[in-house]
């Protein structure tokens, strides 16, 4: 539901159909999982008072659109997302990448 947390380890997954996630974190990346897709928040650091920054998912199955925040920009290589067979290090501001099962 709109404006529910989301935590550390949490499985966020759509159903079939025309079923999508949208979630926007703290500093402003955006992720959104179309039809049938499943991922986790693996780590996240946004901590400015203590200069901590970092970003880490895991795309199970799926679709996911990524657009970075200010982690990326200040960053960029404390942000990662790992799938089945790749593991991506941000480095644009945004990407699209799709998991066959």
């Amino acid at each position: 539901m709109e404006g529910d947390p989301v935590f550390l380890r949490s499985q966020l997954r759509t159903g079939g159909g025309e079923s999508s996630l949208g979630v926007t974190f703290k500093d402003e990346t955006m992720m959104s999982l179309g039809p049938d897709s499943a991922m986790s928040v693996e780590s996240y650091y946004f901590a400015p008072a203590s200069n901590r920054y970092g970003l880490g998912a895991r795309l199970f199955k799926g679709s996911m659109n990524y657009v970075s925040g200010i982690i990326a920009k200040l960053r960029p290589e404390g942000v990662v997302v790992n799938t089945p067979t790749a593991t991506i290090g941000v480095r644009g501001t945004r990407f699209v990448i799709r998991v066959e099962d």
